[in-house]
């Protein structure tokens, strides 16, 4: 996905959320924006938005492993970083 379509995929998610904002999955979705940007601690704060609205269910899951995943990303750029 080029930096283009990235931009407008994120203004789509922004929009959903705004529109739909008890669904879990926009926040979901908005999160792998983000984290496909490089956006990692705004991927982080939709994840756990996203898991919060959805501990048990299919969504809450995906969030959860997503999570895992952002997160230690996010460490190791920090540890390079430093």
């Amino acid at each position: 996905m080029n930096e283009q379509n990235r931009d407008a995929a994120l203004q789509t998610f922004k929009l959903n959320v705004e529109l739909y904002p008890d669904s879990a999955n926009c926040y979901d979705s908005l999160a792998e924006c983000y984290w496909k940007s490089g956006k990692l601690d705004l991927a982080i704060e939709n994840y756990e938005h996203a898991l919060a609205m959805d501990p048990h269910g299919p969504t809450g899951a995906n969030s959860a492993t997503m999570l895992k995943r952002v997160r230690a990303q996010a460490q190791k750029s920090a540890s390079k970083n430093n």
